[in-house]
């Protein structure tokens, strides 16, 4: 007495049976059916994971996310500093002409007119989804700060940035400068000199 079953690469199961003529049909039949029962049970438990198994595959998939999760928060992170400098460059240059022009620097954003289409006004300040731009203290004829904090969330992966522009006697002097973490408020003492931070631009 001889049976013969094997799988196909579609998973559907072929038959080859040698039996005696001489065995009972219902012995034949009783006899094919435990040999399917084991067969599929072996295959069902070969297609299933183990508990070990599927626990290491967890642990892999969580060291992974631990490694790449903050180089992905890093690169969020510049894209937003990115963002923040590219404005207060904006700023910086549109206060020049102010100053130009009006022989002061404006004490409000809003007074220097700019194309700002990512944000609101928010009084004298200006705000966008990642940052709050405004003029830190006071400005003189002579020089007058900004500063980008980031906003929300966002505060725990981008840096501050502070700018400033300069005017003396026939020119004028700008400068940027960025926090060295993401806790520091980075501060411009004059127009080569950054406190807690360092130069992006001058």
């Amino acid at each position: 007495m001889k049976l013969i079953l094997y799988f196909t690469n579609t998973n559907s199961i072929k038959v080859s049976i040698g039996l005696s003529e001489q065995v009972p049909l219902n012995m034949k039949i009783k006899f094919i059916l435990e040999k399917f029962h084991r067969l599929l049970n072996q295959q069902q438990a070969s297609q299933g994971f183990t508990l070990i198994e599927l626990v290491i595959a967890m642990l892999f998939a969580a060291t992974l996310s631990l490694i790449a999760y903050p180089q992905l928060i890093s690169q969020v992170g510049k894209a937003r500093e990115a963002e923040a400098k590219n404005t207060l460059g904006a700023i910086n240059r549109t206060q020049q002409a102010y100053r130009f022009e009006k022989g002061e620097f404006a004490t409000s954003l809003q007074q220097l007119s700019l194309d700002f289409t990512i944000g609101i006004f928010n009084g004298d300040a200006y705000d966008t989804n990642f940052y709050h731009y405004e003029i830190k203290g006071t400005p003189n004829e002579n020089e007058v700060h900004h500063l980008a904090t980031p906003q929300g969330n966002y505060r725990y992966s981008s840096k501050s940035i502070a700018s400033a522009v300069f005017n003396y006697p026939n020119d004028f002097s700008l400068l940027i400068c960025q926090g060295k973490t993401t806790f520091e408020i980075p501060g411009i003492i004059d127009s080569q000199t950054c406190q807690n931070g360092e130069i992006l631009t001058r």
